[in-house]
């Protein structure tokens, strides 16, 4: 295997021989694992975003040596980096700025003081998880339910957070219309 010096040469070497991936990462890794803790302060964060960093550097590897390749290979993969860190922090905090019912009930015509009214809504909410699909049913039981943080769902089934939180998000955005549908 050619092994380029430069690694702008490498990304564009990527398209005839993919295993060349493996020199952008061992140079990489380290710095950009290094950067992502100094920004978010939690090495599971950093973990995750430098591994969607890797991801989005592979699946942009042409795009860099068509469209950017003006720019210096590292400045290419820092801004990477940054944007993947805004956004996981961003999706976390959004998932952290609402309590379950601000979630589902986002209008408030669906609350009610009424105790009959409640139960018909439980009911409802039932019945609006169970069209859900199967790993978004699985995040609100586990998590609203049985009260298992999304951390740990997301190291239980073997994702990352920021899939985790992705499939929250589109579970409650599932069950807000189906909710305001039946009403």
């Amino acid at each position: 295997m050619v092994s380029p010096e430069k690694d702008g040469d490498i990304v564009k070497a990527l398209e005839t021989d993919p295993a060349l991936f493996e020199i952008i990462v061992e140079r990489y890794q380290k710095r950009l694992l290094k950067m992502a803790q100094a920004i978010t302060h939690d090495s599971e964060i950093s973990e995750e975003v430098v591994h969607e960093t890797f991801i989005k550097i592979f699946s942009k590897a042409k795009k860099y040596y068509t469209e950017i390749g003006g720019i210096p290979f590292y400045a290419w993969v820092s801004t990477i980096l940054h944007n993947e860190i805004i956004d996981c922090l961003n999706r976390r905090k959004r998932r952290w700025a609402h309590v379950v019912t601000g979630d589902i009930f986002e209008h408030a015509d669906l609350l009610s003081s009424n105790p009959e009214e409640e139960i018909l809504l439980q009911l409802k909410i039932r019945e609006a998880i169970k069209k859900l699909p199967p790993a978004e049913q699985i995040v609100i039981q586990e998590y609203y339910w049985k009260g298992v943080s999304l951390p740990a769902l997301a190291k239980q089934y073997g994702v990352s957070r920021c899939t985790l939180w992705r499939i929250h998000r589109s579970a409650i955005q599932h069950l807000q219309t189906t909710l305001q549908e039946a009403s």
